[in-house]
């Protein structure tokens, strides 16, 4: 064999080894690399501008995507519909909407401009008929709807404290008020339907309790309530506001009635 068989041999036996040791290699590096994927199959980060959950037909059950500026997600049901959607309010905050399967919204908790939270519910319609959320004076208040989105009754916080509750005929009139006065008794209020007064009830300056009733004029006309020394008395006045009659108990605390005419003349005093 020369010289030059010879070395080709040896680069030959040499190649061969070369070949074994980068195969031998490269199924290595397969092998860890299988092994690091199986071990830790979810990467640190995703990123996209839309996220879609789907069924086995394809259909979407969940999607995220960006929406005025922030991010929204929402669910659907097997026929497309919204059932829950989550988004930002028109003041930035979060917001969440219940719908119920048809394309209705039934439901919505949101952040207010002016601070606070709101929560409205909502017929099947899609007519708001309960509202509950928080004053500008941080207070709460509960206003309910009928079918037609007419307010019905409202009641909540009073700036300087305590409650009130109005309720509203079909023109949207409040006929019926429970509040509070300044010095803290409480007041009712019976109204007409235009407005008018028609009966007030609350407590008098001597600490006792009051009740006029006025005509379909605006005028009381009887007035019942407690004297200074906390005996009954009851007040009658004609049309034009002049006291015509009184009933109630004298200084000794024995019943006395007393009239007077339209011009303010005392007509008649029993006993005499």
């Amino acid at each position: 064999m020369s010289t030059i068989e010879a070395r080709l041999l040896a680069l030959e036996k040499q190649n061969r080894r070369y070949k074994k040791i980068f195969f031998g290699m490269g199924a290595i590096a397969v092998g860890f690399g299988f092994m690091a994927f199986t071990n830790n199959p979810v990467p640190e980060k995703l990123q996209a501008k839309n996220f879609e959950l789907v069924d086995n037909s394809n259909k979407v059950l969940a999607s995220m995507t960006p929406y005025n500026g922030s991010g929204r997600i929402t669910t659907f049901n097997a026929q497309g519909q919204k059932q829950l959607d989550f988004r930002p309010s028109d003041q930035g905050g979060g917001a969440l909407l219940v719908y119920d399967g048809k394309g209705n919204l039934n439901f919505r908790v949101t952040y207010t401009e002016g601070g606070g939270g709101y929560l409205g519910i909502f017929n099947t319609s899609g007519k708001e008929v309960v509202q509950l959320g928080n004053t500008s004076n941080s207070g709460g208040y509960v206003t309910v709807y009928d079918q037609t989105e007419k307010m019905c009754v409202d009641l909540g916080s009073h700036k300087e404290g305590g409650g009130y509750l109005s309720v509203y005929n079909e023109s949207e009139k409040d006929v019926i008020r429970l509040t509070n006065t300044s010095s803290a008794d409480g007041y009712i209020f019976i109204d007409s339907a235009d407005g008018g007064n028609r009966m007030r009830l609350t407590t008098s300056d001597n600490g006792g309790g009051s009740f006029s009733i006025f005509n379909n004029q605006d005028v009381a006309v009887v007035r019942l309530g407690v004297t200074g020394t906390q005996s009954g008395v009851v007040n009658v006045h004609n049309s034009s506001k002049t006291r015509i009659n009184a009933m109630g108990a004298d200084a000794d605390k024995n019943g006395v009635i007393n009239c007077w005419n339209n011009y303010g003349t005392k007509t008649v005093t029993l006993p005499n």
